[in-house]
């Protein structure tokens, strides 16, 4: 069994909050049959953006994380703080 704990502001909000999640609730142990989700279609975009990313993480050629968080050319950056590791 799982327990959620969860403050609201007020107790309209929590009632409101708990008839949603109840529903919720009873939806996914009662599924309706005639409304089957089907995943979104892929478009060309879709598709050619999925397969670089396949192929990207295959070759093993993803970008360093200093690359990736990289400051960007003109930013400023502060002088007196620091991070110690």
């Amino acid at each position: 069994m799982e327990q959620l704990a969860v403050r609201f502001k007020t107790q309209e909000l929590a009632t409101q909050f708990k008839e949603v999640f109840e529903d919720c609730q009873e939806k996914l142990q009662n599924p309706p049959a005639s409304s089957a989700v089907k995943p979104p279609a892929l478009t060309d975009e879709k598709k050619k953006t999925e397969a670089s990313k396949t192929k990207d993480s295959s070759s093993g050629k993803q970008p360093s994380l200093g690359a990736i968080f990289k400051p960007k050319a003109g930013s400023w950056e502060c002088q007196v703080s620091a991070i110690l590791l």
